[in-house]
């Protein structure tokens, strides 16, 4: 059981390894291979002082990362305040079940109320191990459908 849930910014002071190593579990999950090149940029990104997408890392009371999330703002085109996507969100699979997405998802919350965002959503697949998790902290309302490019 984790016993706090430290949650640290993914910015300037974050090691690449640590963010790449659980980015790489997380790929592998998904089943998609992704370039060094777009990993990397996409870690430049996270850590861009004013960038639209941010994100948090979970750390082990041993102040390992475990787990990460990554959320992106952007505007709605009906309302001035702001939206927020939660893009990623990943926790090691021995480290699951302990409240990690959880706080995870807070931290995320936390930070898109204080800029002013008006929805922090997300999607994910219909049998998703996090569904569960999913289904106590937010509404489920919308049917997503994609054409794949």
């Amino acid at each position: 059981m984790i016993s706090s849930h430290n949650i640290v910014p993914i910015d300037n002071d974050t090691k690449i390894g640590d963010w790449i190593r659980l980015f790489d579990a997380y790929l592998t999950l998904l089943s998609v291979d992704l370039p060094c090149s777009d990993k990397a940029r996409l870690f430049e990104r996270l850590t861009e002082t004013n960038g639209k997408l941010r994100g948090f890392l979970l750390l082990s009371p041993e102040e390992e990362a475990i787990g990460f999330a990554h959320y992106i703002y952007h505007e709605d085109n009906w309302q001035p305040q702001p939206l927020c996507y939660l893009d990623d969100i990943y926790v090691q699979p021995a480290c699951r079940r302990q409240g990690g997405g959880l706080a995870l998802i807070n931290a995320a919350k936390t930070a898109v109320e204080k800029e002013g965002c008006r929805r922090l959503y997300w999607m994910t697949e219909k049998e998703h191990h996090a569904r569960s998790l999913y289904d106590k902290v937010a509404e489920s309302t919308k049917v997503v459908y994609r054409i794949k490019l």
